[in-house]
């Protein structure tokens, strides 16, 4: 992966119907009061590699990086197909369902679900999240649940086409760097991959061996931008 480092710089993109977003998730964004994209989250949302390539992006916490990868999820997601089609892995249960909490709301507006996997919760009410006629687009959680149902076949892997791992110096701080493994290694060959990171350290995963691919050829991740949101 090619590091990115944060913009600063304030951006003057505006979210017009249409413009950049479906209309639905534009029309939830000024809803909850969002005008102005912030620099992390206009750098990935704009047209182009950023929302196309595998990113490293160096995005603190409060820089609006959680809206940065979750916007570009939800404007392609399909709620026809029922299946988990991007996942979403943070080191803390709590932090899991602050990003399902931010996230639902947009969701809902492309009549999508979040459904957050963390340990701490009992497993049934997450199996029957996950198998619900529903569907469960947006899978959000820890390493440890998202790798136990990944194991016992109640989350279905094969639609899956982005995995953001949020926060990645603590994923690697906290030891999760097997789990991390085990589990891009169960996901589809042909998929994105976006890690956001406070900081990165000399261990972090480097482009030749981040992020593992189960099988077929290796693509090399290229990276452009990255973008938050200003509330009104």
């Amino acid at each position: 992966m090619i590091p990115v480092t944060n913009a600063t710089r304030t951006t003057t993109l505006a979210f017009a119907p249409g413009a950049v977003l479906r209309p639905e998730l534009e029309a939830a964004l000024a809803t909850l009061g969002f005008t102005t994209p912030m620099p992390v989250q206009a750098a990935c949302l704009a047209p182009g590699p950023a929302r196309e390539r595998d990113l490293l992006v160096q995005a603190k916490t409060g820089s609006g990086k959680t809206l940065a990868f979750g916007l570009p999820i939800l404007d392609r997601i399909d709620a026809n197909e029922r299946l988990p089609q991007a996942l979403v892995l943070a080191p803390t249960r709590e932090l899991a369902l602050q990003i399902a909490k931010a996230l639902t709301p947009l969701a809902r507006a492309v009549d999508a679900r979040c459904v957050p996997l963390t340990g701490g919760a009992p497993m049934h009410p997450q199996r029957k999240a996950l198998a619900s006629p529903r569907g469960a687009q947006l899978v959000i959680g820890t390493p440890g649940r998202i790798l136990d149902h990944l194991t016992r076949g109640s989350l279905v892997a094969r639609r899956v086409r982005t995995v953001v791992l949020d926060e990645g110096d603590h994923l690697l701080d906290m030891g999760f760097k097997d789990e991390l493994d085990a589990i891009l290694a169960k996901l589809p060959a042909e998929r994105r991959t976006l890690l956001f990171s406070a900081t990165l350290p000399p261990r972090a995963p480097s482009k030749r061996s981040w992020p593992p691919r189960s099988t077929g050829p290796r693509r090399s991740p290229r990276s452009s931008g990255s973008r938050p949101f200003r509330s009104a």
